[in-house]
């Protein structure tokens, strides 16, 4: 089944539904380090923590 076309609109929201679903999982599963400059994070724990907190990993 193909998916219908999206509004730009309801792109940006499926997108943003997405990313709350990445960093809910992710906090879950205590990936994240809850630091904007975590030294010790790896990059996938950044770009997390980016969409988690509206930063650039």
């Amino acid at each position: 089944m193909t998916r219908p076309e999206l509004s730009e609109l309801d792109h940006l929201r499926e997108t943003e539904r997405l990313a709350d679903a990445v960093v809910s999982a992710a906090s879950a599963e205590g990936l994240l380090p809850y630091e904007p400059d975590a030294g010790e994070a790896t990059r996938l724990q950044r770009a997390v923590n980016a969409l988690g907190f509206g930063g650039r990993p």
